[in-house]
């Protein structure tokens, strides 16, 4: 199972998705470090850059934008984004079915 310590290796060039998990982490800023979901509309919220759209992304550009926006406040912040957990777009199907059950 991922970690903070060991996050989910995802290709280069991955587009983030609504349901995905992010940790997002400011260095030598222990108070800005959190796990975040990526929501439905796509956006996440983090401190200092408030809401910023994630998905259809890459986690390059996203720490990029969020860097930016946190410099605002903090001249020199080095930003850092990993992926912890890939979840986007899960259909549940329920009822009277062949295949019940949750697709990605």
């Amino acid at each position: 199972m991922p970690s903070a310590a060991n996050p989910t290796v995802v290709p280069e060039g991955y587009l983030l998705r609504p349901g995905d998990t992010l940790t997002v982490s400011v260095w030598k800023e222990t108070e800005l470090q959190s796990e975040v979901l990526i929501r439905p509309d796509g956006g996440i919220s983090f401190a200092l850059a408030g809401d910023v759209q994630a998905a259809g992304h890459t986690v390059a550009d996203l720490a990029q934008t969020l860097q930016g926006r946190v410099r605002e406040y903090i001249p020199d912040a080095v930003v850092t984004v990993a992926v912890k957990t890939v979840l986007g777009n899960q259909v549940y199907v329920i009822g009277k079915v062949n295949k019940p059950g949750n697709f990605c």
